[in-house]
């Protein structure tokens, strides 16, 4: 999609507001912490459980070096909104 086109699609008020958060998103601090191994993919397929303790994370093929955050979907899809607190307190930094 080019510019010209992005710019006509975001001329709705909720595609602006949409533009704007992502303007506020790449705005934000970068990571300025030693990298770490993100999973990249770390979603339910990818983690197996037994007695609902978590045992081994696979498919490593997103794996990279950078910032933890790349790690954050999981706390969406993993997390429930009352264990959420859990994967903060265990977040890297």
């Amino acid at each position: 999609m080019t510019w010209a086109r992005t710019a006509r699609w975001t001329r709705t008020p909720r595609r602006r507001s949409g533009r704007r958060h992502r303007e506020d998103v790449i705005r934000l601090p970068q990571w300025d912490g030693s990298p770490v191994w993100p999973h990249g993919d770390l979603l339910p397929g990818n983690l197996l459980t037994e007695a609902v303790r978590l045992t081994a994370a696979i498919d490593f093929g997103g794996l990279g070096a950078g910032d933890p955050a790349a790690d954050t979907p999981a706390a969406w899809a993993v997390f429930t909104a009352d264990t959420r607190d859990l994967f903060r307190e265990a977040r890297v930094g």
